[in-house]
């Protein structure tokens, strides 16, 4: 008698490595849960994504020739100007404000990255992106800290710091207090989840990218974990949270950045792997390639990721959400 090797390539992604589950004897991959709906003209998994420049793919570009790069029918993305769904596309404001909050047109979005990976491995998913970020923010503009809290009104929230002459590239508005970031990606998730059906109307992950203006460390850290809670109970008091889809997940800044300023940035995010939340994840990025420095030839960009980098990252995002639900498979 032959025995028969059961494969399930559900959830499976290119370059993804099958797992063997000794219980079902199939070899596989975890799946990602999420519930589909009728109209295929929207999205059926959330993807809010917030952070700071490299969020906003400052030095990067879109390549007309990566095939990764281009639309696709099952990826979409709100455009706040319009306050619409659209096929997303690296090149429109369907990935986010190209003047409200930084998003150059045409630059890359490691979101956008996340739902390719999504898409190969489901061919019914349809995930959707919702972009507010601010290049130079210190986590303060997305903390919401109560009056008697020892980080109340922190002295960070007092003015972005726009760096190397982009005020003038980008007119945002300077703002004075404490949470502004995330009350504009709030009000974008709210008006981008009411257009749809209300069985989609959950954030399955807060993809997060921000880091390196916080080099007070009992502060970031404090503040990273308000930020994740006020995500949490902000968005379940919308409705819009589900414990059992949601996952936080954190990027690494650069790994130049970390060694020649000593920022310890990433030791505080690394953390977010071994506490006791399985649903939040950081991601290493720190030996991916940097960008070249606008208007330079060969001078690094010690903040920012190159474009084959934010490919990546994408990737390795969803990756991380994917071992959230692990349990699935026997060690």
């Amino acid at each position: 008698m032959v025995n028969v090797l059961n494969i399930d390539l559900t959830g499976v992604a290119n370059g993804d490595t099958l797992i063997y589950n000794y219980s079902k004897q199939t070899l596989g991959q975890i799946k990602i849960p999420f519930i589909d709906h009728n109209n295929i003209n929207l999205p059926n998994f959330i993807i809010a994504l917030t952070g700071q420049s490299n969020a906003e793919g400052f030095e990067t570009s879109y390549d007309p020739n990566n095939l990764n790069d281009q639309p696709h029918n099952r990826i979409f993305g709100w455009n706040p100007t319009i306050q619409q769904w659209q096929i997303a596309d690296l090149r429109t404001e369907s990935l986010g404000w190209s003047y409200h909050t930084f998003k150059v047109l045409g630059s890359q979005c490691s979101a956008f990255h996340l739902a390719r990976r999504l898409i190969e491995a489901y061919p019914n998913i349809r995930p959707g992106i919702i972009n507010v970020g601010v290049s130079g923010a210190s986590i303060a503009f997305w903390t919401k800290w109560k009056q008697g809290d020892k980080y109340y009104n922190q002295s960070q929230a007092k003015i972005i710091d726009f760096h190397n002459g982009y005020k003038d590239m980008f007119p945002v508005p300077i703002v004075s207090y404490q949470g502004y970031i995330f009350d504009v990606h709030i009000i974008q998730i709210d008006n981008a989840l009411k257009q749809l059906p209300v069985i989609a109307r959950k954030v399955n992950i807060l993809l997060w990218d921000q880091g390196e203006s916080d080099p007070e460390l009992d502060y970031l850290k404090a503040s990273l974990y308000e930020v994740i809670n006020n995500y949490k109970s902000t968005l379940g008091n919308l409705g819009y949270y589900d414990s059992t889809t949601f996952g936080f997940i954190a990027v690494s800044t650069t790994g130049l950045l970390y060694l020649n300023n000593n920022i310890k940035v990433n030791d505080v995010l690394q953390i977010l792997n071994e506490d006791s939340d399985p649903t939040t994840k950081y991601v290493v990025a720190t030996d991916l390639p940097l960008a070249i420095m606008n208007g330079t030839s060969n001078i690094l960009d010690v903040y920012h990721f190159n474009s084959e980098s934010q490919r990546i990252i994408g990737t390795c995002a969803f990756k991380a959400y994917r071992s959230i639900f692990s349990s699935q498979y026997d060690s």
